[in-house]
């Protein structure tokens, strides 16, 4: 590739992460300590990890959750922090022995852990799906749909924080506290954890040909969609317990592109979604994630959400 071509190329990828970067984006947060500030008792945080033979990378991944920074410890604390966290580990039909390394992580007594086990594979979506509703039920909050209205309940007045982390090691769980944040202060009920806004994503490591695969398909269905500035590929996900109320969730795919249902999901349902920039590693694990069939799934996502939405129905 001559350097006319490389300066074009550089340009095209600036010119797509600049127009990514609006009025959904905020900055990166001070950190759960001024952000949450609920009731007394403060809100809980419930970790939703997916896991598919991660059991290489599963344990290193829970090890970086910046728990102390996290968990209130006084009474002083606990209006400013979550009261509890959980990790909801669901091994989706695992053969290297992901669940024996997330029950020892669990014995270990430094996280409270629920594993949960898929007898077979029934895929990233599904997995997601599984720990969402453990969650929930934990918390004795409605699931998808029971719940109607244009109220919104604050977080820590009766509602929880669910993060959605993988468990390969390519989104940072130390930017746990940035991604929950805007759901803490009163700023979103969903937030995306985004790839694009700090402009590094092929400096580390995104493949030039995924990064404008990915812009191009978030632009079309933004378009498609009505929406601004909203991306639909990230697995780095944060919800209020309130939303998820108001999203029919288990109705959605069992496949790779749960996230990017759900963002439209949230969208219809008129939940506020913001972006907070996120880093990525992707020399971190191996993806089970294959680009065709996730290619299909995504379009099939587009048709049947997009003739719903031009005809007005909900998703």
């Amino acid at each position: 590739m001559d350097v006319l071509r490389l300066f074009r190329l550089g340009h095209l990828l600036q010119v797509i992460v600049g127009s990514l970067a609006n009025e959904s984006s905020l900055p990166l947060a001070e950190g759960i300590v001024s952000a949450c500030r609920g009731a007394a008792t403060g809100p809980r945080l419930a970790v939703i990890m997916p896991a598919y033979n991660a059991a290489a990378t599963v344990a290193g991944v829970v090890s970086r959750l910046p728990i102390d920074r996290l968990v209130a410890k006084s009474a002083v604390e606990s209006g400013r922090r979550f009261r509890s966290v959980r990790l909801y580990a669901v091994d989706d039909g695992s053969t290297d022995g992901t669940g024996e390394v997330l029950r020892e992580i669990g014995r270990q007594g430094w996280i409270a852990v629920t594993v949960l086990t898929h007898a077979f594979n029934r895929g990233y979506g599904a997995a997601i799906k599984t720990g969402l509703t453990a969650a929930l039920r934990d918390m004795h909050a409605p699931l998808g749909s029971e719940v109607v209205g244009p109220e919104r309940a604050a977080v820590g007045d009766g509602t929880d924080v669910l993060v959605v982390l993988h468990s390969d090691g390519q989104y940072a769980p130390e930017e746990l506290e940035d991604v929950v944040a805007p759901l803490c202060s009163g700023q979103a009920d969903v937030v995306i954890g985004s790839k694009f806004l700090k402009g590094e994503a092929v400096r580390q490591g995104m493949p030039v040909s995924r990064f404008l695969g990915i812009a191009i398909l978030d632009r079309l269905a933004n378009l498609l969609f009505r929406t601004r500035g909203l991306e639909f590929h990230s697995g780095y996900m944060a919800y209020t317990s309130e939303a998820l109320s108001r999203i029919r969730f288990r109705h959605l795919t069992d496949g790779f592109h749960f996230d990017g249902e759900m963002v439209v999901s949230a969208a219809r349902a008129g939940l506020r979604i913001v972006r907070v920039p996120i880093s990525t590693n992707y020399s971190a694990g191996v993806s089970s994630l294959k680009p065709a069939p996730y290619l299909l799934d995504v379009l099939r996502t587009m048709v049947r959400f997009g003739l719903r939405a031009r005809s007005g129905k909900n998703v």
